[in-house]
């Protein structure tokens, strides 16, 4: 079966940081992108052809991610939004964990990383975010439960969203059920939704030992 090239990059990128680029072999990516060696040699001369192209496709990504964050001095939520977007434009993020870890294992090839090593992987920089929100007040908690929990429940939310989406085709979309969720956490989670909801908010659940 033919493959096409970003299949075969996202193939690369997961061998890569398996084996490192030495162990590599073309056959392992043709193995990996279910097709055959004739699909990756249509696209590239050879296997350092194919795994620079990789490296410098996926490092690029990364910095669109970091360009994604937007101004720090943005409002936190518009500088979600700016990453939201972002993240609806690459279609999918299954690629990210494995970045790093192929970057390490492929200094050979004397590429090195735009990305500075302070940075943040996207859960951070979305939780970093939504933690912002919340101390304009932007975002309120419920009672109980710390601006923390609310980030990590926001965060697991949304790339819950898209690992759906990368395990098959989803009933709704990635560009219209991230949005769904994050107007629903709005209008949950807002100042206004947290003025309606009061009193009426759930307290935390405490479990005690028998």
């Amino acid at each position: 079966m033919a493959a096409s090239r970003d299949r075969l990059l996202v193939a690369t990128l997961r061998v890569l940081a398996d084996k490192g680029y030495d162990d590599l072999t073309v056959r392992d990516v043709a193995a990996l992108a279910d097709t055959g060696t004739s699909s990756i040699y249509h696209f590239f001369g050879n296997k350092e052809e194919l795994c620079r192209a990789t490296l410098e496709h996926f490092d690029a990504l990364v910095r669109e991610e970091r360009n994604a964050l937007g101004p720090e001095d943005g409002s936190p939520l518009e500088r979600l939004e700016q990453l939201i977007t972002w993240l609806q434009n690459t279609g999918d993020y299954h690629w990210r964990g494995y970045y790093d870890t192929a970057m390490a294992r492929s200094t050979a090839l004397g590429i090195t990383p735009s990305a500075v090593e302070s940075q943040m992987d996207f859960p951070d920089q979305m939780a970093e975010i939504v933690l912002a929100a919340a101390e304009r007040g932007d975002l309120v908690a419920p009672d109980g439960y710390s601006p923390e929990e609310l980030a990590s429940m926001i965060t697991d939310g949304v790339l819950g969203i898209v690992a759906r989406n990368v395990m098959g085709p989803s009933t709704t979309p990635l560009d219209r059920s991230v949005p769904l969720f994050l107007l629903a956490v709005l209008e949950a989670f807002g100042p206004e939704g947290a003025s309606r909801a009061g009193s009426k908010r759930s307290p935390a659940v405490t479990v005690t030992a028998s």
